[in-house]
């Protein structure tokens, strides 16, 4: 009896640790870093990004929401929340994005969003900055959104 206890056991932790495995990159906090956004556009991170601009309020409310928000070196004008966003500087509405503001503040990840307009976000990532955009569109997603950014920046 003892015997079948402890191979059950056994069972449970292998099948938890099988599971862990499956739910914790083994990348995280790893670069360079590959990664696919919610577009399936892939992107490498050479180095964890200190400098992050956001493209929407959502995402900045993930950014903060993971303790990122001194690493966030911009803001559109409709990010309010939390409080201390409103003090960050702006790269002015959501769409389009304005290229010009988000390049003068140097960033090396622009979190960008499906409202920001096809056309600058893809002229970003020409210019060579990382851009990973996500596009929450069912908690799923939002869950796998605030998966994503916590994966991308180390700070799961």
């Amino acid at each position: 009896m003892l015997t079948r206890l402890c191979a059950q056991g056994r069972k449970l932790i292998l099948v938890g640790m099988l599971f862990l495995m499956a739910v914790i990159p083994v990348s995280a906090g790893k670069y360079p870093l590959q990664v696919q956004d919610q577009f399936s556009r892939p992107l490498t991170l050479k180095n964890k990004p200190l400098r992050i601009v956001s493209g929407s309020p959502g995402n900045t409310e993930i950014l903060f929401a993971l303790g990122l928000g001194e690493r966030v070196v911009g803001v559109t004008d409709w990010c309010d929340y939390p409080q201390e966003a409103k003090d960050k500087p702006k790269i002015g509405n959501i769409a389009p994005i304005n290229i010009e503001r988000v390049i003068s503040l140097r960033p090396d990840l622009v979190l960008a969003c499906n409202l920001n307009g096809k056309d600058p976000v893809e002229n970003l990532a020409e210019l060579g900055l990382p851009v990973f955009a996500l596009n929450p569109i069912s908690f799923q997603d939002i869950i796998e959104a605030v998966r994503l950014v916590g994966l991308i920046t180390a700070q799961e």
